[in-house]
């Protein structure tokens, strides 16, 4: 009776001996699939030919210096560098200004956005507003100072703003790498306030621009209403789908 059962499902029998030939097959098609992209220059750290024969490469020397922005997430970091904090500042053409969808007289006027001269705009709010006024300014420094023997560690002593966007990798800091200026914040700025300083990456030098970005702090009745306020800052948030952005 077992054998004339089994003669019968002779094709389900069939299928459950082969399914684990094609998972071998479909696991071979998926490993070499993987090997190929991971085989893909973008996903291998960066190397230089220290040692020839003919064409061909005897020794290689890879490293973060040998790599480019996609690499360098593939090398072994020893010894990851270490970033100064940045605050997500926005582009000069979107910082906010007096709109109708954000009449308020403190904003600035729009004006400024034809020379790119408009500050940032912070708000702030609590209970007591002289209080806040001494804080919110003990935030924003009036000078901006920088050790070249160290630019890394005095560069982290002053507020630091960027337009860059965050990245996959955070070995190496976006703001630094993008050909964006990078924003010193302050109370005022003066003239000859844009400058270049060098940043030194493991053996690689680049210089990098700052620039000095005016802070505009302006005080807020309630938490309600600087919410409002951020939020119509945002394309979606208002009626014109225009970009009027507020430091937060």
């Amino acid at each position: 009776m077992t054998l004339f059962f089994q003669r019968r499902n002779v094709k389900t029998n069939f299928r459950l001996i082969l399914s684990p030939f094609f998972l071998c097959i479909l696991l071979a098609l998926l490993q070499t699939l993987l090997n190929k992209q991971f085989d893909k220059a973008s996903n291998k750290c960066g190397c230089i030919c220290t040692k020839t024969q003919g064409e061909q490469c005897l020794e290689k020397q890879c490293g973060v210096q040998y790599s480019d922005f996609d690499q360098v997430g593939t090398c072994p970091i020893t010894n990851p560098p270490e970033w100064p904090p940045l605050l997500q500042t926005p582009d000069p053409q979107y910082r906010a200004v007096r709109t109708d969808f954000l009449p308020y007289s403190d904003f600035p006027n729009p004006l400024c956005r034809n020379n790119g001269s408009c500050p940032l705009t912070m708000l702030f709010t609590g209970t007591n507003q002289s209080f806040g006024e001494v804080l919110s300014g003990n935030m924003i420094p009036s000078t901006f100072g920088i050790n070249n023997a160290d630019v890394m560690d005095s560069l982290a002593t002053n507020v630091l703003g960027s337009a860059s966007e965050t990245e996959n990798t955070n070995f190496l800091e976006p703001a630094f790498f993008s050909d964006l200026p990078i924003y010193y914040l302050q109370s005022q700025c003066g003239k000859n306030s844009t400058f270049s300083i060098p940043i030194q990456i493991s053996t690689t030098s680049r210089q990098q621009e700052l620039r000095c970005a005016q802070v505009l702090r302006l005080w807020r009745n309630s938490s309600s209403e600087v919410n409002n306020e951020l939020y119509k800052g945002y394309r979606k948030g208002n009626t014109e789908r225009k970009i009027n952005e507020i430091v937060a």
